[in-house]
């Protein structure tokens, strides 16, 4: 896994699944992207690992691949808003 530096977050982008079965990166649709924060630099206090996100797509750092699977690396100022259900 990787341990982001700072005020910065590792996000496991929304992919969009396509009928034949391929992975299509959201990013295309819009210059926002969405998705699942997994995990959080030290100075990060209002976002907790699982929480889902909005972010700028153009501000990303960089897109890494862990284990097979896209992560990218986007600083907390790039982070739009939080995705909060009704509990």
């Amino acid at each position: 896994m990787i341990t982001p530096i700072g005020n910065r977050l590792v996000i496991k982008p929304k992919e969009t699944i396509l009928k034949c079965g391929l992975d299509m990166p959201k990013t295309r649709e819009s210059e926002n992207g969405e998705g699942m924060v997994v995990a959080i630099g030290s100075g990060i206090n209002n976002i907790k690992v699982g929480d889902i996100v909005f972010f700028i797509s153009y501000g990303i750092h960089k897109v890494v691949d862990v284990n097979g699977e896209k992560m990218v690396i986007v600083h907390k100022d790039d982070i739009l808003g939080i995705r909060r259900d009704k509990e």
